[in-house]
């Protein structure tokens, strides 16, 4: 299957145990019609755009769906809500159990109040780009019409980050 058939969803969390965390909202997003093809390994960095205490554990999922982009974000936001995450009162950002953003999907480029995609920072957040990279490293972002190596060697995010080996035991994953 080519990588513009296919749906990249990007994965952080940095409240309670993430791991467990990351791999629950595998795990339902399976059982939501998204079949979860390949992992990204565990990338752990500072909070972007706010302060926080604790650090992100990140990866990116490569999955298969029939979903449309829309029906796709409606699952996320339940599956958030499920795993705790709470609703946003400001537009700021804050720590979270679980965020689930969709990167790519498909040859889709939606630019709504409510959904953008490609989303609208992946070419400028390291914990997105160097995941991505693992996975599909000479794709071209869909608008910047660069490849997903690129964006990451001209990244503007300075911030450190560190490589997680994810547990071995991981449901059906492969991990890199």
């Amino acid at each position: 299957m080519e990588a513009n058939e296919l749906v990249y969803l990007g994965i952080g969390s940095n409240l309670g145990d993430r791991i467990a965390n990351i791999s629950a909202s595998i795990n339902l997003l399976e059982s939501k019609q998204i079949k979860c093809l390949r992992c990204s390994s565990f990338y752990e960095t500072e909070a972007w755009g706010f302060e926080a205490e604790e650090t992100f554990y990140n990866c990116v999922i490569e999955c298969q769906t029939d979903v449309t982009a829309f029906e796709l974000l409606s699952l996320i936001k339940t599956i958030e809500t499920a795993l705790g995450r709470t609703l946003k009162t400001s537009s700021e950002y804050t720590s979270r159990t679980i965020d689930i953003d969709i990167l790519l999907h498909k040859n889709n480029c939606i630019s709504t109040n409510e959904l953008t995609i490609p989303h609208k920072y992946l070419s400028k957040r390291n914990f997105v780009l160097y995941p991505l990279v693992e996975l599909i490293p000479s794709i071209c972002h869909p608008v910047e019409q660069l490849t997903f190596s690129e964006l990451l060697k001209n990244s503007p995010d300075k911030s450190e980050i560190t490589i997680v080996k994810p547990p071995i035991s991981f449901g059906n994953l492969s991990f890199f």
